[in-house]
């Protein structure tokens, strides 16, 4: 269950992030994997209980304190970011603007009221 709610609903991430729990596992000589053995490796590898890795969390992070609001372009944000382009628009941006964090309009990507939210619980933690 762990692995399916930060997997993102993305099955070949939820193999790979299993994989990676099954590592840790086995480096850990853990006897089971318990669902506080699986949270723990996944936030060692970055991955937080939303799903989101630092990948995912430096664009919102940009998008509300670089650029305040203000619509970006795709190639300027995967710049700023040092990210493929394709990476970024394929990969990162369909789900953040699925999970509600962005929106692509017609002058670029902006940042939600949910991602302003999200940024500000992360600073005051």
């Amino acid at each position: 269950l762990e692995l399916a709610r930060r997997s993102k609903g993305i099955p070949r991430r939820c193999l790979h992030l299993s994989e990676r729990v099954l590592d840790f596992a086995a480096v850990s000589e853990l006897p089971k994997i318990e669902p506080g053995t699986t949270a723990d490796a996944l936030s060692i590898f970055g991955v937080n209980s939303r799903g989101m890795d630092e990948n995912d969390m430096a664009v919102v992070r940009s998008l509300v304190k670089d650029f305040a609001g203000r619509p970006i372009g795709v190639d300027a944000l995967a710049h700023r970011l040092a990210l493929d382009v394709t990476t970024l628009s394929n990969q990162i941006e369909p789900w953040l603007a699925q999970s509600g964090f962005l929106v692509r309009t017609k002058t670029g990507r902006v940042a939600t009221a949910k991602a302003h939210e999200l940024i500000r619980m992360e600073t005051a933690s």
